[in-house]
């Protein structure tokens, strides 16, 4: 199986949402798990979120956004899109995964089970034919 980029200029960078480091990414994360805007630290993401909530007009605006998305099919467009993400994932793991295992020395049999898979799928992903 041949992996080639879409060149649609989307790009996808997955990122553990229960990360809780102490740096930019943490506090984004810390945020991003806030539902309440004012128990975030991020400054500027505080105000953007308060200012959609507590606007009334901003949360009327919100609200009409979301139901053309839902109207033009456009929101189930974009869970298609994280759904086809997310299997990509699964499968760039899968195959590294079973590369890893190869190169440790486990027979196809093991590594097809391991992942839960049938050995004709290890072998294409290990180009062993």
């Amino acid at each position: 199986m041949k992996y080639e980029p879409f060149n649609d200029r989307i790009y996808f960078m997955y990122i553990n949402g229960q990360y809780t480091g102490e740096d930019e990414l943490g506090y984004l994360m810390h945020d991003f798990n806030c539902s309440d805007y004012k128990d975030m630290i991020l400054e500027e993401m505080r105000e953007s979120v308060k200012k959609l909530k507590t606007n009334e007009s901003e949360v009327e605006n919100m609200c009409q956004i979301m139901e053309e998305l839902v109207e033009n099919g456009r929101l189930q467009d974009l869970n298609e899109g994280i759904l086809q993400g997310n299997l990509k994932g699964k499968l760039e793991k899968s195959i590294s995964t079973a590369h890893n295992l190869y190169e440790m020395g486990l027979g196809l049999d093991q590594i097809a089970k391991a992942l839960d898979s049938d050995i004709n799928q290890v072998k294409e992903w290990l180009s062993i034919h």
